[in-house]
């Protein structure tokens, strides 16, 4: 189950008032004098989020130090100094938990209550305890409560969640089960059961258990959160978001709910939206340090190292013996190969704890990846001592003796690892790592063969398998593998390796470029450009009519920012008359960049023209079709670069997503324009919303019968769609309308083709 399953029902904080209370109604008895009648406490309901405050009044679970240590039975009872039960009475119903603890102790030792005044006692300092987390101790008090007085609804909702917060999850179940047939018309039970019911992986029973919760409470955000939680865990998506969507239009205020949301956004590849969730549940509780880590995983993911880093340094200096701060931290500075500042974190990590195993790895290996390697084998030999059943210590023992030019010891260490774990794919993607350090290819492309082949969208195996075929020679496998992985995952490793396979130099200075993005301060993209310069003018002063060369240089230029000589050697290039519709998209670029929009679009048109498979043309001109509110053109541009060119896909879709919203509307106000009929319909399909878009397409044939530009749209969208007969059917009518057409005739033959 995941977070929000933790997540406890608002509304059910315990009083000894209301406790006292429910057991007289109990009993069959009247309230007897004395009683203290008080408000619910501001404490309320053990919660998994923070009070709001500042980041530094929460600190972060030591997930090594369990919250109880203690034999419950042992536990110290507090000093019992009242002069009078009426003093303890106070305490004990009122809002400190250890005061409360104190309170009822005295009232239960030494009052000599009546049974219904001792069943609420005990409650409530078995809720206290609960607060503090001692579940154990917790449930004596519960079972000592129901002893005195039977059948109290509050006091089995409470065990249950203590059973349930200890991993009880038969006894969590009877005590909500009890619950309900005390209540059966109140859905919180039902919700508590269908959360452990989840738990216990009873999926079935716990959906029938919140869609009954659901029918007697339909506006309950807690429910719907908690079902959610359980369809996440399931991985069905859609549903979980549902779920997710619900709770916050019912309780817009909960931080944990957003944050959960938020997560399973970013499993999805939604990055903007879960980091606006993660924005707004620190928002709503600073003192929350798991949005603040989730928003720096979240910023990682989508590329964005540097806000990533800022969160996590947010968080060092709040917690500064919070492991997985450095952890985290230590990944992205290794990504981003600032070896000095992962260092740094492997070293801090070790401070906190000198026994880390993953720390002694992560540390050795970098040694070893920085020329150190006798440095990083000590580490990686205390990480072996330390844990000899787990394949990573041997791993990155491996990766070290590789270095060290140990082939025999390493591939020794390879074979335990994949021994103590052969299904793991992370275990084959690290042995492939150092087969392929020790040259061994045959054995590298194995071990990930056999990952990809239960996981084929693994980014990880297919930049390996990228460098092993490059390794190889084989640069046509290589570059598909790399290929695959940046639409996967974007990443700089990836991107040199593409660049260093690229068979036109200006692909390669855009993906040289690609990583500088993802890393602006890698040293191996700034000198792979430079050294583009240098070739480019030794090509030029050969040949000083050579517009590939000025067309080369010019586009390194314009990516390092150089634009006076960037727009001289493009100019050049045009000049020549070269064919390269890179030059006039560079050429673009520049005029868009000094605001000349009317002199930019036959640019991108011109570079369209002579390359129609330039996908980032197609996304520059829908900006500036976008900005003269032409729609239609716009999304049927954003689609075209949609279709080729996946690995810009994050980029594209927000764009078709706001220009749809723009489109329906401007629509209302001009309903027989069908450029934003097409326009729609096209931006529909590329979400995959195919018969939506077909629709369109429909209404837009009944405007203009026989149009050939609508029936090539059809007959692409029917190809999306995977509906290859209607695809050809409207290919064939395309091309009737205009036979000289060459996009329509290379498209039939594409869709003809795929037919075998």
């Amino acid at each position: 189950m995941t977070q929000a399953g933790q997540i406890h029902r608002r509304g059910r904080g315990i009083t000894f008032a209301a406790l006292l209370a429910a057991a007289v109604l109990i009993a069959g008895g009247a309230m007897p004098g004395g009683a203290v009648a008080v408000s619910a406490p501001a404490t309320g309901a053990p919660a998994t989020h923070a009070p709001a405050g500042t980041l530094l009044a929460q600190k972060p679970a030591d997930k090594k130090k369990p919250a109880e240590k203690q034999n419950p039975a042992e536990t110290k009872k507090p000093e019992q100094t009242y002069s009078s039960a009426a003093d303890a009475e106070k305490d004990c119903a009122g809002d400190n938990t250890d005061a409360r603890i104190k309170g009822c102790t005295f009232l239960i030792d030494k009052a000599k209550l009546p049974a219904n005044r001792l069943a609420a006692a005990l409650a409530v300092r078995g809720y206290a305890y609960l607060a503090k987390q001692e579940r154990n101790r917790a449930i004596l008090d519960f079972d000592a409560s129901l002893k005195a007085v039977p059948d109290q609804l509050q006091v089995y909702l409470y065990r249950g969640l203590a059973y349930r917060l200890i991993g009880d999850y038969p006894r969590a179940i009877a005590d909500f089960t009890k619950a309900i047939a005390l209540d059966p018309k109140s859905a919180g039970p039902y919700a508590d059961r269908g959360m452990v019911l989840g738990a216990n992986k009873e999926n079935e029973r716990a959906l029938a258990d919140f869609a009954k919760a659901i029918e007697l409470a339909p506006n309950d955000a807690f429910t719907y959160a908690a079902r959610g939680a359980l369809y996440a865990g399931q991985e069905k998506d859609d549903l979980a978001l549902a779920d997710y969507n619900k709770a916050v239009e019912l309780n817009p205020k909960d931080a944990g709910v957003l944050r959960e949301r938020g997560n399973l956004l970013l499993s999805v590849g939604e990055h903007d939206k879960a980091i606006a969730d993660f924005n707004q549940s620190i928002k709503l509780y600073a003192s929350d340090w798991r949005p603040f880590r989730d928003r720096a995983l979240a910023h990682a993911v989508a590329g964005n190292y540097s806000s990533a880093i800022a969160d996590l340094d947010t968080l060092a200096k709040a917690y500064s013996t919070f492991a997985e701060v450095y952890r985290i931290r230590a990944a992205i500075q290794e990504k981003l190969q600032r070896n000095d500042l992962a260092l740094a974190d492997f070293g801090k990590l070790l401070e906190i704890n000198q026994s880390d195993v993953g720390a002694l790895i992560g540390r050795s290996r970098l040694l070893a990846a920085s020329g150190k390697a006798e440095q990083g084998l000590a580490d990686a030999e205390k990480a072996v001592e330390l844990a000899p059943d787990r394949a990573e210590a041997y791993l990155g023992r491996a990766f070290v003796r590789a270095r060290l030019k140990r082939s025999d010891d390493a591939i020794k260490d390879v074979d335990i690892a994949v021994a103590l774990d052969p299904a793991g794919a992370t275990v084959r993607i690290d042995a492939a790592t150092v087969l392929l350090e020790l040259g061994q290819h045959a054995g590298t492309i194995a071990n990930l063969n056999l990952v990809l082949e239960s996981a084929p969208g693994n980014a990880q195996a297919l930049e390996k398998r990228c460098s092993a075929y490059a390794a190889l020679g084989d640069k046509a496998r290589a570059l598909a593998d790399c290929q695959k992985a940046i639409v996967i995952r974007p990443s700089v490793e990836s991107y040199l390796l593409r660049s260093s396979l690229q068979t036109r130099p200006i692909l390669a200075v855009l993906d040289l470029n690609q990583a500088r993005m993802l890393n602006p301060g890698l040293a191996a993209a700034q000198n792979g450009l430079k050294g583009v310069i240098a070739n480019a003018t030794k090509t030029i002063e050969a040949k000083p009519a050579s517009e590939d060369g000025y067309a080369i240089r010019g586009w390194a230029e314009l990516v390092l920012g150089q634009s006076k000589e960037a727009s001289d050697d493009l100019s050049k290039a045009a000049e020549l008359k070269s064919k390269d519709g890179y030059v006039y998209l560079g050429l673009g670029i520049l005029s868009q960049l000094d605001g000349k929009a009317d002199a930019t679009v036959p640019l991108y048109d011109k570079a369209i023209e002579l390359d129609p498979l330039l996908g980032d043309a197609y996304v520059r001109r829908s900006v500036l079709r976008a900005h003269s509110s032409k729609h239609g053109e716009a999304l049927v541009d954003l689609a075209e670069a949609w279709r080729l060119n996946p690995e810009s896909r994050r980029q594209i879709k927000p764009l078709i997503n706001q220009l749809l919203v723009l489109s329906t509307v401007q629509m209302r106000m001009q309903p027989n324009n069908v450029s934003l009929v097409i326009g729609r319909a096209m931006g529909q399909a590329a979400l995959g919303e195919f018969d939506k878009a077909i629709t369109d397409l429909d209404k837009a044939e009944t405007m203009t019968p026989g149009s050939a530009e609508i029936l090539l749209r059809r007959g692409q969208v029917y190809q999306q769609k995977g509906d290859r007969a209607r695809a050809i059917a409207n290919l064939e009518k395309a091309q009737a309308a205009d036979p000289g057409n060459g996009r329509i005739k290379s498209l039939l033959e594409e869709v003809r083709k795929s037919g075998g």
